[in-house]
């Protein structure tokens, strides 16, 4: 049997396939190996059947061999696409993030960076890692939006909830958004304390809105919240312009005072006159305001301070301004009331003249009034009794080319003469207390 096989085996590999298919061949080659015998015939047959099944056994192996390795083959390129796709992916999600890969030199430590960083989207300078939420943590503290430190380009709220987290970006929305509404001409804001309600209002005429947030009405007119039903304060009606004809200066009362030779010119406007003359404020003893107000053409008030003038044919005045500044007005009234309970008969409040020259006359009347601190001369405050002193050479001169002057008109309170001097002839006055003056109106005039 071992002979036979290992012949068979030889046969078997000489032959080609198609052959092997030929059992007449076959037979043959058995013939010439002396294989006459049934027997023998039938154990070659089956040997030889063996070694087909096993041939085609080994094929078929082959078979599962190649397609299994080509099966792998094909798996590991598409893993490997996979991978490639999946990596171009997340590196291109990261760009998109705002990380860089690039070496690059930090602009806030300027340390230089070799393992990445981040990459501003509004201005595309590096900062690294480790600056970033410095960065932001600092200008949060200062409640400032946060800004690029090489340009000052406003850092853009997607990198700092990527690079941060999403309550800082909130943080700085928060401040963009105070800081949007801070430049809103139209932003009112809720007048209730401990209330951040605002809104936009664009209907100028508008009186009065109701906050988003504590629904609590808002006056705009008066500034503060109304409850209930209540209305704000509505001002008495403008007094009617009343023509008034100015009397000749030798109609007014004598000056009953110990200084007889007083030019009875400057008393035509009293003390409580001119206060009930003010507008636009509800209470001078609680006020703050600073501010100056027209006097009507021809009105009663308007001539009478014309009357002051003792060469009115010389001056055309254009304009008359009433000083309404409520703290220096209290301290002369104040200065007032005092010496009219000391002074009796021998008090009196005058309009009297006073020309600033080179100096502004808003440098006056827009901070404390006079002030003999300023004075160069004498060290007191000095007032004429009649215009033509002050207009002939003290007026303020305007810098429009205009060939227009201004002049105070003031009031001095007389009666202490330790306070207030009357010299040369009684045609000026030296005052050495800042309380006895007050810078009640600002003439502009022409010379003709």
């Amino acid at each position: 049997d071992f002979v036979l096989k290992e012949y068979i085996i030889d046969v078997f590999d000489e032959l080609s396939g198609d052959l092997l298919g030929s059992l007449d061949e076959f037979m043959r080659r058995m013939e010439f190996l002396g294989l006459y015998s049934a027997k023998s015939r039938s154990r070659a047959l089956t040997i030889l059947e063996e070694m087909k099944n096993t041939r085609e056994s080994q094929k078929l192996a082959e078979e599962l061999e190649a397609k299994e390795k080509k099966e792998n083959e094909e798996y590991k390129n598409k893993v490997s696409s996979q991978n490639d796709a999946f990596i171009a992916a997340e590196i291109a999600q990261k760009l998109a993030d705002g990380h860089t890969f690039e070496s690059f030199k930090c602009i806030r430590c300027n340390v230089q960076q070799d393992h990445g960083g981040i990459e501003l989207r509004n201005c595309n300078h590096k900062i690294c890692y480790k600056c970033f939420p410095q960065l932001i943590s600092s200008h949060i503290a200062m409640k400032m939006l946060p800004t690029c430190l090489k340009c000052g380009s406003a850092i853009h709220q997607t990198d700092i909830k990527n690079h941060v987290n999403a309550h800082t970006a909130e943080v700085v929305s928060d401040i963009q958004i105070k800081d949007m509404m801070s430049k809103q001409k139209d932003l009112h804001r809720c007048y209730a304390k401990n209330c951040e309600g605002c809104i936009i209002i664009e209907d100028k005429y508008m009186k009065e809105f109701r906050c988003p947030v504590c629904n609590k009405r808002n006056c705009i007119k008066c500034k503060k919240i109304h409850p209930g039903t209540e209305q704000c304060y509505v001002p008495p009606p403008p007094k009617p312009i009343i023509p008034y004809q100015p009397p000749s200066y030798h109609y007014n009362k004598p000056y009953k005072g110990k200084n007889k030779n007083i030019n009875n010119g400057n008393y035509h406007i009293t003390v409580d006159e001119f206060q009930n003359n003010w507008v636009n404020v509800m209470d001078i003893r609680s006020s703050n305001m600073i501010q100056s107000f027209d006097v009507p053409l021809n009105s009663q008030e308007w001539n009478k301070v014309i009357m002051h003038i003792r060469d009115p044919s010389k001056r055309r005045v254009e304009r008359i301004e009433r000083i309404q500044n409520a703290n220096v007005w209290r301290s002369f009234w104040k200065y007032c009331e005092s010496q009219r309970s000391r002074r009796g008969s021998q008090f009196r409040v005058g309009g009297f003249w006073h020309g600033t020259r080179t100096h502004k006359p808003s440098v006056i009347w827009k901070t404390k009034g006079f002030l003999k601190e300023k004075s160069r001369i004498g060290g007191c405050l000095w007032y004429a009794t009649e215009n033509t002193y002050s207009m002939g050479g003290f007026q303020h001169v305007m810098t429009d080319r205009s060939g227009r002057h201004q002049v105070f008109l003031a009031f001095v309170c007389c009666g202490n003469k330790s306070d207030v001097k009357f010299i040369r002839q009684d045609k000026i006055l030296n005052v050495y207390k800042n309380a006895a003056t007050y810078p009640a109106y600002l003439l502009t005039y022409k010379n003709v």
